[in-house]
């Protein structure tokens, strides 16, 4: 660990031997515009559409889509070297699902009112549930059709308005003289973002590209943390495949209330065929998010990737990228040591805070359990249709209780159980079997929760059973409880494996110092 004392001669050293470098350096590592006209910006959706065209690595230019801003809302940083189909299905899903879930469940709650009203045709059928039992219902699945086409359509044309930075959009690509100061003014779009959106694949903790925006962002804002968030690129098929489920099982239902043996395994391995396809996905991201902690905790600047060389010494580029990185990680921290040690530690940690224990938040869990509420729509509906107002009542409350209670517990399972069997086998097929088990247990209990729900006669029942769905989601909370109990162990561990790190910042100034200096 080089001292203060010996840092301040090493940067006259390095800088006198290279002026270009320096300077280069110099001007990213003063996190300030070349010209205020080169702080810009882009609305979410000309980068989103047709499918995010704009993150498929296009050689055309799309610097006319972006424009000058003060501030930017939020930084995208992403690995060009990641699954880019992923990358670009997580980004449509966070910035267009909000919007597209509200405006599916509007219409899924619409067409439920003109279904009751009797505007809209239907299949009469006697009811075998056993608290409506023999009546006669006009079934029609008008609200998961509905609701499904409307949320693929919003999804893909809805048109999010927030001012976020991607490089490939706010740096110029074609004119060299443009490309050149946005590069040079990295360090201002980093500084003056307000947040930072951190697109998590395994190739993102090799890059140091990647790790150079995180820490200029970590370095010129206080209190980083709150303002980093971490989204695995696996989260958008697992949440979409999870929908998709639940959406073919309600209509399956709507449709059919009393199913055969062969419609009940169709059913059966249909839904166990997603729940298998998202623990493979989760399976392999806890095994990388180890692989993960342990490349931070070796990490060197000079043991990372970087675009034009492996080895400042024979890259044979104009202007090296890993030795402007290098001085700027000088000028930051003090010293190359101290921001090793930063990334051992505060970088780590936070990473694994984010990709370690829960990783889909609870509104993620909910947007994949709409599908159930747009098919408990059309069960409503049907029994307001016929006047049974308290059957009508009890479904909405059932369907309340899936969406919030039940399914989200049911993904919390998975996750737990992902989590524990992540360890990979030695053979292909002993390890999709532990796959195969994981989705096994996922999918039995999805269907424990339609057993039971069908034993349901009356209010009495009806409030146990939304009791006992409750009583779950609160045994699944305390266990992720537990789960974060040991991740805070892990935490510990991880920081007292720094004795340097108060060493570091004698190198260089703590973060938050050099974001009120600058």
């Amino acid at each position: 660990m080089a001292s203060a004392e010996e840092v301040e001669p090493e940067l006259v050293v390095s800088f006198t031997e290279d002026p270009i470098v320096a300077d280069v350096a110099s001007l990213v590592a003063s996190m300030e515009p070349i010209d205020p006209s080169i702080l810009r910006a882009t609305r979410a959706w000309p980068v989103l559409q047709c499918f995010g065209a704009a993150l498929r690595g296009t050689n055309r230019d799309l610097y006319e889509r972006s424009f000058p801003v003060s501030s930017i809302q939020v930084f995208w940083s992403h690995s060009w070297h990641g699954n880019n189909y992923m990358k670009r299905l997580l980004l449509i899903l966070l910035y267009n699902g909000p919007a597209a879930a509200i405006a599916a469940t509007i219409s899924a709650l619409l067409m439920m009112s003109l279904h009751i009203a009797g505007v809209l045709p239907g299949l009469p059928r006697a009811s075998i549930l056993p608290l409506d039992e023999g009546m006669e219902l006009v079934f029609a699945p008008w609200c998961m059709l509905t609701a499904g086409v409307v949320f693929a359509v919003v999804l893909v044309l809805w048109r999010s308005n927030r001012l976020v930075f991607l490089d490939q959009v706010c740096i110029h690509q074609t004119d060299a003289e443009l490309k050149d100061n946005g590069i040079l003014s990295l360090g201002a779009f980093l500084k003056y973002s307000e947040q930072f959106l951190l697109v998590w694949d395994s190739t993102y903790a090799g890059r140091l590209y990647c790790l150079l925006e995180l820490a200029a962002f970590l370095t010129s804002h206080e209190r980083p943390q709150d303002k980093v968030t971490v989204r695995l690129t696996a989260m958008a098929p697992c949440i979409l495949g999870l929908g998709l489920a639940m959406w073919a099982s309600m209509l399956h239902w709507v449709l059919v209330e009393e199913h055969t043996a062969f419609e009940t395994v169709a059913l059966v391995l249909s839904r166990w065929l997603s729940v298998y396809i998202a623990a493979s996905y989760l399976r392999e991201h806890y095994r990388t998010t180890e692989v993960m902690l342990k490349q931070l905790a070796d990490f060197t600047v000079q043991g990372a990737q970087c675009h034009c060389c492996n080895d400042e010494a024979s890259c044979i580029a104009e202007v090296c990228d890993r030795a402007v990185i290098t001085r700027c990680i000088r000028i930051w921290y003090g010293s190359v040591e101290a921001f090793e040690v930063t990334v051992r530690t505060h970088v780590r940690s936070m990473l694994y805070r984010q990709l370690g224990g829960l990783l889909f938040p609870y509104r993620w869990q909910v947007l994949g359990a709409l599908p159930l509420f747009w098919g408990f729509a059309d069960l409503i509906a049907a029994r307001g249709r016929a006047g049974n107002w308290k059957a009508a009542a009890i479904f909405f409350l059932a369907s309340l209780t899936w969406c919030f209670l039940l399914l989200p517990t049911v993904f919390q399972v998975a996750l737990l159980l992902a989590k524990y069997f992540r360890a990979e086998e030695s053979g292909v097929w002993r390890d999709r079997l532990k796959s195969t088990v994981v989705a096994l247990v996922v999918t039995l209990l999805s269907f424990l929760g339609n057993w039971t729900a069908l034993l349901v006669a009356d209010v009495f029942s009806a409030s146990l059973w939304m009791g006992g769905s409750a009583m779950l989601f609160g045994m699944s909370w305390l266990a992720l409880r537990f789960q974060a109990g040991q991740s805070a162990q892990m935490l510990d561990a991880i920081g007292k494996d720094v004795g340097e790190s108060s060493a570091a910042s004698v190198a260089g100034k703590p973060p938050h110092e050099l974001a009120a200096s600058r």
